[in-house]
């Protein structure tokens, strides 16, 4: 896929095999230079239980919504017995022109993948939001202290991006290392990973 706009977004159908063996967990990965497994970055995943246990749903998560020229997809099923099945149906990508229409509202609320990572001094991190309401994204170091509130404010349904420019709340730069961002809104809370290398 090369020199598409700014939306990307993968629609699929998935559903568990068996209602005997329904805890199934998948990621969805994506790389944007070659097909090698050290390439793949996670931004989606998702575990089906028995409350939908072998009836099909339907998801649009957000691959990018930044300018691309090549994107590796991969699905992986976590689960290793050959008695654990994920059923994928109806895979397709669309892309969205941020002109005229509305873009596809996300399924669910889900804190993305950053994007570099690892990165400097810059990266992007996306959200879906899936009601309107308060969002907090707040940075930590290792120790667990939080160095960067980097956002605190209301949001509207879809899908919104945040830069941060890897400095604290004292506009200091943070040093090279790993750190985490944390989501929260009312009823989410998820904490990812970066790393910061300089």
């Amino acid at each position: 896929m090369n020199n598409g706009p700014s939306g990307l977004y993968l629609r699929y159908q998935i559903a568990t095999q068996d209602e005997l063996y329904s805890s199934e967990t998948y990621s969805i990965m994506l790389s944007r230079t070659d097909t090698n497994i050290e390439s793949f970055t996670e931004i989606f995943t998702e575990t089906l239980n028995e409350n939908n246990a072998n009836v099909w749903q339907e998801r649009a998560v957000v691959i990018l919504n930044i300018q691309y020229s090549n994107v590796y997809i991969a699905f992986r099923h976590h689960s290793s017995s050959d008695q654990f099945i994920l059923k994928l149906d109806n895979v397709a990508i669309e892309y969205t022109l941020n002109e005229g229409g509305d873009d596809p509202l996300p399924i669910k609320t889900n804190l993305l993948a950053n994007y570099p990572n690892p990165f400097n001094p810059t990266t992007t991190i996306s959200f879906d939001n899936a009601t309107e309401g308060n969002v907090t994204i707040e940075i930590f170091n290792i120790r667990g202290q939080r160095i960067k509130t980097l956002v605190n404010d209301s949001f509207d349904s879809g899908t919104h991006s945040i830069v941060w420019d890897g400095r604290d709340d004292n506009d200091r730069e943070a040093a090279s290392g790993i750190y985490f961002y944390k989501m929260q809104t009312s009823d989410y809370s998820a904490t990812r990973r970066m790393i910061l290398l300089k």
